[in-house]
């Protein structure tokens, strides 16, 4: 088990040319190589000490946003400023608890979206997700001032950590351009899980762990600092962190080169499945709303309303979506002031999941392409949830 990741934060990059640094260098018996000054870096300490100049600093709120997701840790964070002014502590406490109250609202406001379903398995299962129990603990940070501190009064804060080897994190910052166009390709379709977590996420470790179990699925397996892009003979699966609170899973295939549309879409879910089991497994602390994104026109009907336009994408509550095709056995939409339909004979051939358990249970007929030892960490484990 390697040591918490204790390293120094610049929030503000002017700070990298204040001659006071060195100063606070020397003192908190740190060098130049523990200087840290790329967000994609420091975003993934654990214990941190962080210099700052404005206790208002944004790169300083997202530090704070991200500690939260990993509160399960027992993270500390010390603040490092050169001089305290009168309600600067304050500030920065009353900014954490604007998140807590944050999380709390959005919840509530998903209850209350819920309970407006049609009644059946999908909003019994969203209800109980969103009333199981999750307190999240408060992060803890304490303040010091350059003039007072000595390493020691660190170090006692911090639990004695150490700095630890970064080399085994370093991924590329591109993504693979090449093999995933930023729009659908003709006669391919696309379906995307859209989640917006109600906690930020936490830096690429999810990433990697999905990454690690994917090459026993996939031919094909490319990360980058944001994502991992997976794909074998059949299609592809793009998972990608759009920001702080938004994680996109998109799987792509070209209809074209299979049997038909149908065929196409059975061969498609199982591999968002074992994406999105994996990305909610590796959260289970973290609730979430999710969006239902369809693109190609197999997916719609498109019913003849004499105009030459055609459906080819649309946007879809998750739950409202499945709760309305579990009742009515078909989804409606207005389009250009007409009614259009989802093609759900298209969109599942197997019939409509009856809740998002079994949607991920289609993660169990992805083929494997090798036999992998199993996993030394399950990832059922990876985060456990904090009651």
């Amino acid at each position: 088990v390697h040591s918490p990741l204790f390293t120094i934060l610049i929030v503000m990059r002017v700070y990298a040319e204040n001659p006071r640094l060195g100063l606070i260098l020397e003192k908190c018996g740190l060098r130049d190589h523990d200087i840290r000054m790329d967000e994609d870096e420091w975003l993934r300490a654990e214990n941190s000490l962080v210099v700052i100049e404005s206790a208002t600093n944004p790169l300083l709120a997202n530090l704070l946003r991200m500690s939260i997701s990993h509160v399960d840790r027992g993270i500390k964070i010390a603040i490092l400023k050169e001089e305290w002014k009168d309600g600067e502590e304050e500030k920065i406490d009353r900014f954490i608890r604007g998140e807590y109250s944050r999380i709390h609202l959005q919840t509530q406001n998903a209850m209350k979206n819920a309970k407006s379903l049609c009644d059946g398995k999908w909003k019994e299962e969203r209800i109980e997700e969103l009333t199981s129990t999750r307190t999240i603990p408060m992060i803890q940070y304490s303040t010091f001032t350059v003039s007072s501190v000595v390493r020691e009064d660190i170090n006692r804060y911090l639990n004695d950590v150490h700095v630890t080897d970064e080399s085994e994190y370093e991924k590329t910052h591109k993504p693979p351009n090449l093999h995933w166009t930023p729009s659908v390709l003709e006669g391919d379709l696309e379906i995307t899980l859209r989640f917006r977590f109600f906690i930020c996420l936490p830096d690429r470790e999810v990433i990697t762990c999905l990454t690690k179990e994917a090459s026993s699925y996939y031919s094909n397996v490319y990360e980058w600092n944001d994502g991992v892009l997976l794909s074998n003979d059949i299609g592809k699966v793009h998972i990608q962190r759009i920001n702080e609170n938004t994680l996109n899973i998109s799987g792509r295939i070209c209809y074209e080169e299979v049997e038909d549309v149908s065929s196409a879409c059975s061969l498609l879910w199982p591999m968002l499945a074992f994406a999105a089991k994996r990305i909610l497994l590796s959260l289970s602390n973290n609730q979430f709303h999710c969006d239902l994104v369809l693109i190609g026109s197999p997916l719609f009907m498109n019913i003849p309303h004499g105009n030459e336009s055609q459906v080819d994408n649309r946007v879809f509550d998750l739950y409202a979506f499945f709760c309305t095709a579990a009742r009515c056995g078909k989804v409606g939409f207005k389009y250009r002031g007409e009614v259009e339909m989802v093609n759900l004979r298209v969109l599942f051939p197997c019939g409509i999941p009856s809740s998002l358990l079994d949607l991920l249970s289609y993660s169990s007929s992805l083929p494997s392409i090798a036999i992998a030892p199993p996993s030394p960490t399950p990832l059922s484990l990876s985060l456990p949830t904090t009651h």
